[in-house]
């Protein structure tokens, strides 16, 4: 519920929450890893981007797990003080994911791994969570959608993007 400055209640907000501590390895959930970036890469990022004096954006996605697709059939229980009289035995299929399932993660890294894909960013085999993208405009773009950290380079001077090996990421598509 949310309370106005007054004091009075301003709404009353009901939202089912997975119980993810009753999880059992390898019999009700499989492949729950997400990647995502690691601090120390998305400081290093960000150093960069200072350095360069590149423009740096933030985006936060709030409600990217509770609008999250499910590719799994997962069923949960009716919460408690909610049961339908007469079918209190039986349980709900789920159509979205819910805030707390094991599943939320996987599911909205492989959204957003399609959609970064058709944008033509290549995902970085070092580190999981960072997408790449360098345009003809002499734009380098990164992507780090864990904590969803954007920025970009517009050319001052001129810039040819490449990557020698042995730099801290390798383009993969």
């Amino acid at each position: 519920m949310s309370i106005k400055s007054e004091g009075e209640v301003g709404k009353y907000k009901v939202r089912l929450v997975a119980k993810g501590f009753l999880h059992k390895v390898g019999l009700d959930y499989n492949q729950v890893f997400a990647p995502d970036a690691k601090i120390e890469t998305i400081r290093l990022v960000i150093g960069v981007a200072i350095f360069r004096g590149w423009s740096l954006h933030q985006l936060d996605v709030k409600s990217a797990y509770l609008n999250g697709s499910l590719q799994e059939e997962v069923y949960v229980c009716q919460p408690p003080g909610f049961e339908v009289t007469g079918h209190e035995n039986k349980v709900y299929k789920l159509k979205k994911a819910l805030y707390g399932l094991k599943q939320v993660p996987r599911g909205w890294n492989r959204r957003i791994y399609c959609f970064l894909l058709q944008l033509d960013f290549n995902k970085c085999t070092i580190e999981y969570g960072v997408y790449v993208k360098a345009t003809a405009e002499n734009k380098v773009e990164y992507l780090a959608p864990g904590s969803v950290i954007v920025f970009r380079r517009a050319p001052p001077f001129q810039y040819t993007p490449t990557w020698p090996s042995g730099t801290w990421c390798r383009m993969v598509k």
